[in-house]
This record gives structure tokens, sequence and C-alpha cells, in this order.
């Protein structure tokens, strides 16, 4: 059975520090796989996991706006850039999402995220 946890909240209230505690508790009760994502624009959630990010899902974004590799579909090519911007750490998976696009706007990250992760 998988299932979904989500953290919101305002500012400043330990939704990074009580995210990565699930984490580590489902990790220590074997409940994995996991999927960590960090929606947060000041993105920081990596750090308190102990994992570095390469790149991010808006940064893939901003690589659609190049020509796609012949032969391959621009979905087909995006899909292989998500896969790059996944961060395999010991026992989960990371995705961040990036810095917004536009004044707090993460519309078209978010709608790409979507179309590749089972929530």
């Amino acid at each position: 059975m998988s299932f979904t946890v989500a953290v919101s909240g305002k500012g400043g209230t330990g939704k990074t520090t009580f995210a990565a505690l699930v984490v580590r508790y489902l990790l220590d009760k074997g409940r994995g796989p996991v999927l960590a994502v960090d929606a947060d624009a000041n993105m920081n959630f990596n750090e308190v996991l102990g994992i570095e990010v390469k790149s991010t899902i808006g940064e893939m974004r901003e690589l659609m706006k190049e020509e796609v590799p012949v032969g391959m579909t621009k979905d087909v090519w995006f899909e292989y850039k998500v896969q790059e911007a996944l961060t395999e750490a010991k026992g989960f998976d990371f995705l961040a999402m990036g810095r917004p696009e536009g004044a707090g706007c993460y519309c078209a990250a978010n709608t790409l995220a979507r179309r590749y992760i089972d929530l």
C-alpha cells in the first residue's frame, strides 16, 4: 500500500524538520520506497537529509526550451532529464522543484512534476 504525506504551513514553523523526521521514521520502520520532494522556494530539505542536489525540476523545465535530441519526443526527453534530476540516497530518492519562475509561481514545474510522479 502506498500513501502520500504532504507537509505545509507558515514559514519558520518546522515543516522541513518535521518532513525529515517523517522520512527517517519511514526508513527506520522499513516503510519504503520513499520519494522526498522539496517544493519550498527556500530549498534546504536536502541539507537536512544530508544530500546534495545536482539539478531541479525547474532547471529541467528550462532545458525543455532547447532543442530535443533527434529521435526523441519531448516527453521522453523530459522524463530522461527528470531521472537525471532525481537524487538517489541511502534508502530514499529525492526531487527538488527549484526556485519559482515568477512571483511565487511554480505552475510549470508543478505541472511537469505531476506528469512524472504518481501522487
